[in-house]
């Protein structure tokens, strides 16, 4: 993937602080469903895991809801819809 960008849903970090993210990612952007991360080249059979901290704020109880996508630049690959169930 020449130009791997992870993009999250604004919904699934509403109510949440995100502390770190690695490996950090070269550019971050807004857009307006949410945030784009791209990170570096990936060759053929290469994988890379993403550790991303973060913690709930106190008004956030429920349930966040969104997806994640994988581009190739502007190709879009593959999302996973995601819940996230957030207890007190």
């Amino acid at each position: 993937i020449a130009r791997p960008v992870v993009k999250i849903s604004e919904t699934l970090w509403q109510d949440t602080t995100i502390n770190s993210f690695i490996p950090a990612p070269s550019e971050e952007t807004v857009e307006p469903e949410g945030w784009a991360f791209t990170l570096a080249p990936l060759e053929a059979g290469q994988s890379v895991t993403l550790h991303i901290d973060g913690q709930n704020n106190p008004p956030l109880v429920g349930t966040n809801e969104g997806r994640i996508s994988l581009y190739d630049g502007d190709a879009h690959l593959v999302a996973l819809p995601l819940s996230v169930r957030i207890l007190p």
